[in-house]
């Protein structure tokens, strides 16, 4: 308080009596920059309660008189346009014209009087007028916001700062523009690089059909089965969103048009409602669906029903057009429906093309997304948009992908695409300039990105720019290096991400951030620095706790019943204390240091520790129906409605996709093996009743490969008496590689006091091409 009432008062920023949402944002933002910039007050105040005596500049935001006047919206800005007009004069002054500053003084210093100057910012909204401050700082002012936070503005010295004579209507080139999951200081951040997400998109059937609609219409719902006897499928809960609806059903259409009419109705400045799918692959299994679907087509690997999709589309959009012509409707085109369908669809619709394009490193999925973007914009849809991966949480190493989402951006802007959306987690300390540069491109996709690349690291880290470029171009060579193919958010959550950075690698990241440091003089860029230290510490870290803990995985469960302690105590402890190591740069690496938060059970939950520390124990068999696997049947066809593919004593359940191949055989003395390939998602698990006091252990021989990006892991865990899960997830994940000798997975829990049930399963996700998975030698003891 004592500081900010000891500075000279210097900017006044004009409101207009009657301020509209957006302005006041738009006010604030000015008033930041012209303190930061000046060490000087802005004073905001309301147009009519100017005295005459106020100092200049004079920022005119919205809806002023003066902004009326002088800055005259033409049409055509879209929902974010605005008009910037540069005007000479004090309030009030005849000389209040635009573009003539000829009688302004410009020097080096600081005027010797306040100069008699305004900036009038006009958006066709409030929330317009917000980003045409944002846009103004940038442009005008030399402001650059890199990443959220005080840590990544940059704001020049404004002593003595003339504007430049300008009148000039914005309009951004992605009419909508949105990452989602900022974090708290996001929503400042998008706003000043012109991020704004207002065309409509979110999973909407859950909303659109609630669960009490069941019961006045269960034909509404998905019908379930496996065989010919279906059952139509009451959720579980409100946020059960496990389903689709009877897309096929004409009735189910009725009722989507008249949720949006009535939302329309209620809503008339609205422009758009989304009617996207739930996050769901379970489609309705009736022949009314099947017919909709068509002869069976795999797209990506996956059932191709997008003409069950957008043909519900079409019929509500149809009706919607009757009373609300200019209104879009919004749908992802995702997973099951990616594809584009075999007729055209309607102009009102919008589709949301989702894909991770941070797998463009794959030059195949590269060709096929851009010819699958270019089928959408040619599909009839007024307008198109597309959803983007940018996350870095909740990976730990560096996901930087800025060249690859700069060319995915500007690629689809060239292809017809006008709106943007994407999951934007940050992992702020690893993720560079991707997240800016994609910001700049969405107003201007014409703009060159080696430029951009350019003022990132000048104005970013000034003198230890040299060094940290060659950091963040590591980073992305690495990324783009990683073993193809594509896969759907590939390393998402899964450990062998570590992988992708070898020590040789790490090493040499290191020694560009050393370098950094020797070279950072301000304070700012050593601040900065620390930020990214502690982010690359904790995958430094990670990378050492992931290989322990394989070397532990290894060790621990041979033999079995051993007493002899030795072989185990050394790699035991290096595994504790990686452990340890690694938590610890976690929590160094905290939010102030803008690194994202994850859920570390994801990682920690590959524990070999309580496998070794029980290996000398013998058990006796735990109670599990059908040890061996006896009674496992050969599954039958695989097609796209097959989930379940065994259901008593074990419970399979697996994901249809292209190729899926599940097998089970007997060896030449009479073992049961379980075998996957192409497959994407499976699991085969059962529960038990727990015995107070007991401990289990499950072992099972695995045999096969393992790709980058190919997870197979033995997990257990337990249940309480609600049906929720109680106590820790463990489970026993198989590294990269070639283990066809045969490789020994191991887990060992103890149940929790308030635990009823404990459960054992192994699973297979995500199989490359060449992957196979053989699973025999079950055993599940207790003691």
């Amino acid at each position: 308080m004592f500081f900010v009432a000891c500075v000279a008062r210097g900017a006044t920023i004009v409101l207009p009596d009657a301020e509209v949402p957006g302005e006041r944002k738009a006010a604030n933002d000015l008033a930041h920059v012209w303190l930061e910039g000046t060490r000087e007050l802005a004073v905001i105040v309301g147009e009519g309660k100017l005295g005459g005596g106020e100092s200049g500049p004079w920022f005119y935001v919205g809806e002023t008189k003066v902004g009326k006047e002088r800055a005259a919206l033409a049409e055509g800005l879209g929902e974010d346009g605005f008009r910037v007009v540069v005007v000479s004069g004090k309030p009030g002054s005849a000389l209040l014209r635009r573009g003539d500053l000829s009688n302004f003084e410009r020097s080096a210093g600081r005027p010797s009087r306040p100069a008699d100057f305004g900036i009038v910012l006009r958006g066709k909204t409030g929330g317009a007028t917000a980003l045409a401050a944002g846009w103004y700082a940038q442009h005008a002012m030399g402001v650059r916001w890199f990443r959220p936070g005080s840590l990544g503005e940059v704001v020049p010295s404004l002593l003595g700062w003339l504007p430049d004579p300008m009148d000039r209507l914005v309009v951004p080139a992605f009419v909508s523009r949105d990452f989602g999951n900022l974090g708290a200081l996001g929503e400042d951040w998008g706003r000043r690089n012109g991020l704004h997400g207002w065309l409509p998109h979110g999973h909407a059937m859950v909303n659109v059909f609630p669960r009490a609609l069941f019961d006045r219409h269960p034909e509404w719902f998905p019908a379930f089965g496996e065989g010919v006897r279906l059952t139509p499928y009451r959720p579980k809960a409100d946020d059960d969103h496990n389903w689709q609806p009877n897309f096929a059903l004409p009735a189910v259409a009725d009722h989507a048009a008249e949720v949006a009419d009535e939302y329309f109705s209620t809503n008339p400045d609205e422009t758009g409602f989304s009617l996207s799918e739930n996050d769901s692959i379970r489609f309705d299994q009736s022949e009314a669906t099947v017919r909709a679907r068509g002869p069976l087509r795999w797209f990506r690997g996956r059932p191709d029903y997008s003409d069950v999709v957008f043909g519900f589309m079409n019929r509500v959009a149809d009706e919607v057009a009757m009373k609300h012509p200019d209104k879009l409707l919004g749908a992802y085109a995702y997973y099951w429906c990616e594809n584009t369908p075999s007729f055209p669809v309607r102009p009102n619709v919008l589709p949301w093309l989702t894909a991770d394009r941070a797998e463009y490193f794959d030059p195949e999925f590269e060709r096929e997304d851009h010819a699958l973007i270019e089928r959408w914009c040619r599909s009839g849809a007024k307008v198109v948009g597309i959803y983007d991966y940018l996350e870095g949480v909740p990976y730990l190493v560096p996901r930087q992908t800025t060249r690859m989402t700069a060319g995915g951006i500007q690629f689809a802007y060239g292809a017809g695409v006008r709106a943007y959306a994407a999951e934007g987690a940050a992992n702020w300390g690893l993720d560079g300039p991707k997240l800016w540069v994609a910001a700049q491109l969405l107003w201007d996709p014409g703009q060159s990105v080696d430029a951009l690349l350019d003022e990132y690291y000048s104005k970013y880290w000034k003198e230890a720019a040299p060094a940290m470029r060659r950091f963040d171009e590591l980073c992305e060579s690495t990324w783009r290096a990683q073993p193809r193919p594509a896969a759907w958010i590939k390393y998402y959550g899964d450990a062998l991400q570590a992988g992708l950075y070898p020590e040789s690698v790490r090493a040499e990241l290191r020694a560009d951030l050393d370098e950094a440091g020797k070279l950072a003089k301000g304070s700012d860029v050593r601040k900065r620095l620390e930020s990214v230290s502690a982010a690359f510490a904790v995958t430094e870290s990670f990378a050492r706790f992931c290989k322990a803990s394989d070397a532990l995985a290894e060790a621990a469960v041979e033999p079995a019943g051993s007493v002899d302690w030795a072989p185990v105590t050394g790699v035991l402890n290096a595994y504790t204390s990686a452990r340890t190591a690694f938590l610890g740069a976690y929590d160094d690496a905290g939010p102030l240091r803008g690194v994202g938060r994850n859920d570390l059970n994801v990682y920690l939950r590959n524990d070999p520790s309580q496998v070794a520390l029980a290996r000398w124990t013998t058990g006796e068999l735990a109670g599990f129906d059908d040890q061996g696997w006896l009674t496992l049947d050969q599954p039958g066809p695989l097609d796209d409605r097959t989930f379940a593919w065994s259901d008593d004593p074990w419970r399979g359940r697996g994901e249809p996709v292209e190729g899926r191949s599940i097998t089970v055989a007997r060896d030449e003395v009479g073992a049961v093996h379980l075998g996957f390939e192409h497959c994407n998602a499976e699991s085969l698990a059962q529960w038990i009743r727990t015995i107070p006091g007991n401990h289990y252990r499950a072992t099972v021989v695995f045999r096969g490969r393992v790709s980058p990006g190919n997870q197979v892991f033995l997990i257990m865990n337990c249940l309480d008496a609600k049906g929720g899960y109680a106590g820790r997830e463990l489970m026993d994940q198989l590294p990269v590689g070639d283990w066809s000798k045969g490789r020994k997975l191991a887990v060992v829990i103890a149940p929790p006091a308030e635990a009823t049930e404990v459960g054992m399963g192994i699973y297979v996700l995500h199989q490359m091409p060449g992957d196979k998975a053989d699973f025999s030698g079950l055993k599940v003891e207790r003691w």
